[in-house]
């Protein structure tokens, strides 16, 4: 029986040795599957006496062929694989679509530039025009298609995303499963395992692993299996949920939800590796920041194009519309933000997200949070690279804007309240909306609307280019086809120049504010404008004139008396963010400071930038008569120079005046005789005080701001009735302006014809004193003539005269005499009035003199936000509350060379766009002008273009290394696993034999058993 038994425990175990590898020989090909292998031990031996003898073998277990080690690696491996190869796949079509020619961007921008530059050779040329405008339709077109395959890939990702989620719900139940089903199967002791459960959950975990990186532990009651930030998605015989849900930040995204038992929770951002990884990686690195690339180039040639459309003038003299949409249109501005749906109920807030400077612009989004305390404080963070790029708290006040990286959010109405977030996609969605909207060709502005150009009489190389618009939303642009104001550039000297209102040829007139005695640099190109919107400038009184002028007595001690301005004290300000006001820095006058010291302590305050000159007008020059009763020459001095030494006391090498100086004296003096006295005057020369003269009248300018002091000496007649002394009349050479309040004359008043004032009236009349006083007068007759009118006039405006002249002195009794001079009216061709006052010198007998002292003006320009106010309110300098005007005209000119006084330059509307190509050369510039990405030195159209299709490239090329890397190392973790794991048919073949021997081997003992067991049967019968 010993050796029967023996017999048959050996023909059991070689049966299950070849069941064992006839299974696997079976699976050799099924996926998943480890080779198995019996387990033997030998059976119990039996002390026979002579020592123990063994009875057999036993099968102990039948166990798997696996390398843990391995198998652990290989889900590491897969998974990157997975997501290298998901990523890859992706970032191909990507790849494709922005870099073959047929395709992308590039190609169609080339053809739209240099349709372009065909149109700007002849931009009469309709047919160039309209080529021009299908190169546009084919740029829009590109921009559209390669928008709508981002769009297509985005929404495919989003229906992936929802398939993977379902995988990863439906195998993650199965291995839960599978865990319960090994467990309840399993002996305590670990002998007899499950083989095939156990296979089978370790390849559902490995196709777990292609979709999502995942971490496995083995708890001795199954798997338990870890995703993202450590969420469970299996815990021994329990699995939870996924879910692909709509993102609660950005609509067009589809996110991935761990579903815990009391939470709903936004894991994406924490998934990577595996297929789903990938996908989620190549959307948030890729196919975002390529829609938002695409965006930001259709953004900037879309607002390049507008703007510069809006600077030029079309075949029919208008300004150009938009070639492209609007991006800033409110639809547009609307779009570009989503407010998370997670924010506080009731969701009443809305915003805006508008486009302000294109070069500043990234391709980044950004995050509107809401930061507290309360519903006030704010930050704005660039999602790109998680930097907080503005903070600070709402005032609370609808609308309200916050600016950051050349954007502007305008928070337009409902509460923002504290935790609430919201998306900001500025560039996102651009390309689909990237559409031409310009189709008829004359409709393209390729011409300039302006045009400078020198007069034939100057004498000076300066040229003036053709200058560049800078903002059509301009007062100046107002009336269609006209510059309002046209101007008149007039060089006072070789460095200063004045720019006045041309509106009046014959007549120009200073702007508003005046620009007058602006420094000019020879040999340079000089800006002529300012080029800053936010530019104020505010422009003190003109030098004061006293009501009589000073006498001097011969006989009494030489005095000068100052130019009367009064002490004040300037205050400036800034604004705060909330707009109140903040002291930036108070500045005090002293008594009869000249122009130039004003304006030296006012340059000292930040911001603030004040420039001065002194102009005095003498005209109404009126000669002794009869000369023969004069019992002196006249003299005049200025600044204490005589202007009227006879050439004959100076000698032949006189160091006094330049040559060319008139050597004689005249009998009757006359602006032009003391003109050319000034301007040859050595003294008066290097003082900076110069003259022109019309024939009638002199003017003379301290181009520095210093006072300029007038004495007339001599020539007092004395003699017959009807003789009179020399005289002249002196005024600070400014006409004031008379705005009319009352009913409209209709354009009707002229300077050459009278006027009915009595019907439909009253005429009413505004303007300010030279003391700074607001008056005004009222006209009710009817004038015959032009000359009444204007005396009429003038009378009334001298009883204002002295009306605040009796208030400034308090003197009830002040009569006429005493008034601030004459006053001389001028009506111009618009009908405008305006006066200028006069006051009277003459000579006086015994020696003695008439002196005056004349004070300059100080025009002070302040940066935008910068107030200017002072004390006191009547002050002769500035009034108490000046009124800051703009110097911003919206276009700016250049004049380079050397101009010399008295050249003149015209700047105007431009009324021949036919043969214009100015702005179209502008247009071309943008091919090669840096405007986009300033922030990084800046890139034109093409690099910005040609910077996304090559990051793209490479990280295709890196994405496509990357995959055949991890291929190679899955593959190699594989072949280890094949090599413990895997069914070798030949080995199997082998040891099939072997086994197969050792079963008739044992069978054979049996049968010896038999024989033996037979022959002791027989040998008992």
């Amino acid at each position: 029986m010993s050796l029967l038994n023996t017999a048959i425990t050996g023909i059991n175990a070689y049966q299950r040795h070849l069941n064992v590898i006839g299974n696997n020989i079976s699976n050799a090909n099924t996926p998943g599957y480890s080779r198995q292998e019996v387990v033997l031990s030998s059976a119990l031996s039996i002390d026979k006496g002579y020592g123990y003898q063994g009875t057999g073998v036993n099968v102990d277990t039948i166990r798997r062929l696996v390398d843990q080690f391995s198998i652990e690696q290989l889900r590491t491996d897969t998974q990157v694989f997975k997501g290298y190869e998901s990523f890859r796949d992706n970032i191909e079509q990507v790849n494709k679509l922005v870099g073959d020619e047929r395709t992308g961007i590039n190609g169609a921008l080339n053809e739209f530039f240099s349709a372009l530059q065909t149109a700007a050779e002849d931009p009469g040329f309709i047919p160039g025009r309209e080529a021009f405008l299908g190169t546009a339709k084919s740029l829009q077109d590109r921009f559209n298609v390669v928008q709508d395959r981002l769009n297509d890939q985005n929404e495919a990702i989003n229906k992936a995303v929802s398939a993977n989620v379902s995988d990863i719900n439906s195998l993650a139940a199965s291995i839960a499963d599978l865990n319960e089903e090994i467990n309840a199967r399993s002996r305590k002791d670990g002998l007899r395992p499950p083989n095939d459960l156990l296979d089978k959950r370790d390849e559902l975990v490995r196709e777990l692993s292609e979709i999502i990186d995942l971490d496995v532990v083995d708890t001795g009651r199954g798997l338990d299996i870890f995703i993202g930030n450590g969420q469970a998605l299996v815990s021994a015989f329990e699995s939870r949920r996924l879910q692909a849900a709509t993102s609660e930040t950005d609509a067009r995204r589809t996110d991935v939800y761990f579903m815990g038992a009391n939470q709903r929770a936004n894991i994406t951002d924490r998934i990577s590796g595996g297929t789903l990884g990938g996908m989620l990686e190549f959307r948030d690195t890729s196919l975002n920041s390529t829609m938002n690339s695409l965006g930001r180039l259709a953004i900037g040639i879309s607002e390049s194009f507008n703007a510069q459309q809006a600077r030029g003038i079309d075949l029919e003299g208008r300004f150009g519309d938009n070639l492209f949409n609007d991006f800033n249109a409110e639809r547009v501005a609307q779009s570009r933000v989503q407010a998370n749906s997670n924010n506080s109920r009731p969701q009443s807030a809305s915003a805006e997200l508008y486009i302000r400077d294109i070069g500043a612009l990234s391709t980044s989004d950004y995050e509107l949070r809401m930061t507290g305390p309360l519903d006030f404080g704010y930050e704005i963070v660039r999602l790109d690279d998680d930097t907080v790029v503005k903070s600070g708290a709402l005032t609370g006040d609808r609308p309200e804007s916050v600016e950051f990286d050349g954007l502007e959010l305008r928070l337009t109405a409902g509460e923002f309240r504290d935790r609430d977030r919201f998306l900001l996609q500025p560039t996102r969605q651009a390309s689909a909306d990237f559409n031409q909207v310009l189709t008829r060709p004359a409709e393209l502005a390729f011409a300039a609307p302006i045009t400078g150009d020198g007069s034939l009489a100057n004498q000076g190389s300066g040229r003036i280019n053709q200058g560049e618009i800078l903002d059509v939303n301009q007062p100046a642009f107002e009336v269609p086809g006209e510059l309002s104001p046209p101007l008149l550039v007039v060089f006072e000297s070789e460095t200063t120049y004045s720019l006045l209102d041309n509106s009046d040829p014959l007549r120009p007139r200073n702007l508003e504010p005046p620009q007058r005695y602006l420094p000019f640099t020879p040999g340079v190109g000089n800006d002529l404008l300012s080029d800053r919107p936010g530019e104020t400038q505010v422009t003190s009184y003109s030098g004061w004139l006293p009501t009589v002028p000073y006498l001097q007595s011969a006989d009494q001690p030489d005095f000068w008396p100052d130019n009367d301005f009064n002490p004040e004290r300037i205050t400036f300000e800034t604004f705060d963010d909330e707009g109140r006001p903040r002291l930036l820095e108070r500045v005090s006058t002293d008594k009869g400071a000249s122009a130039r010291e004003v304006a030296s302590q006012l340059s000292g305050v930040p911001g603030v930038n004040a420039r001065a000159f002194t102009e005095v007008e003498l005209t109404n020059f009126r000669s002794a008569r009869p000369s023969d009763t004069a019992p002196d020459p006249v003299e005049v001095f200025i600044n204490g120079f005589d202007l009227t030494i006879p050439g004959d006391e100076l000698g032949e090498n006189q160091q006094v005046f330049q040559e060319g100086y008139i050597r004689d004296v005249p009998d009757v003096i006359t602006p032009d005789f003391l003109a050319n006295r000034i301007n040859n005057s050595w003294e008066l020369q290097e003082a900076g005080i110069t003259a022109r003269s019309d024939g009638d009248s002199l003017r003379i300018l301290a181009e520095n701001g210093d006072d300029i002091q007038i004495e007339l000496r001599g020539n007092g007649i004395t003699g017959d009735a009807g003789s009179r002394p020399d005289s002249f009349e002196v005024s600070n050479g400014q006409q004031v302006r008379l705005s009319s309040t009352g009913s409209d004359t209709r354009g009707l008043l002229t300077e050459s014809r009278g006027f009915d004032f009595s019907e439909r009236g009253p005429y009413t009349y505004e303007f300010t004193t030279p003391y700074g006083e607001q008056a005004s007068i009222e006209l009710t007759e009817n004038y015959e003539d032009a000359d009444s009118m204007r005396d009429a006039i003038a009378q009334k405006i001298e009883q204002e005269l002295i009306s605040q002249e009796r208030i400034k002195r308090d003197d009830p009794w002040l009569n006429g005499r005493d008034a601030p001079g004459r006053v001389q009216v001028n009506i111009d061709e618009r009908g405008e009035i305006s006066f200028k006052v006069l006051m009277k010198m003459e000579g006086q007998p015994d020696a003695d003199s008439e002196k005056l002292t004349m004070g300059g003006t100080v025009d002070v320009v302040m940066d935008d936000g910068i107030r200017m106010r002072t004390e006191p309110d009547r002050g002769n300098l500035f009034p108490g509350q000046p009124e800051a005007l703009s110097t911003f005209l919206g276009y700016q000119f250049q004049i380079d060379g050397r101009p010399e006084a008295g050249d003149r330059f015209e700047i105007d509307f431009n009324r021949d766009p036919s043969g214009d190509n100015r702005n179209a050369d502008q247009m071309l510039d943008f091919q090669g002008d840096k405007l986009l990405n300033q922030q990084d030195g800046g890139m034109n159209f093409t690099e910005a273009y040609a910077q996304l299709a090559e990051q793209i490239g490479v990280r295709t090329r890196q994405a496509q290394i990357n995959t055949d890397a991890a291929k190679v190392s899955k593959e190699q973790t594989e072949d280890r696993i094949q090599q413990v794991s895997g069914v070798n048919l030949d080995e199997e073949a082998a040891r099939m034999l072997r086994f197969e021997q050792g079963y008739n081997a044992s069978a054979q003992m049996i049968k010896v058993a038999q024989d033996i067991f037979t022959s002791l049967l027989g040998a008992f019968r």
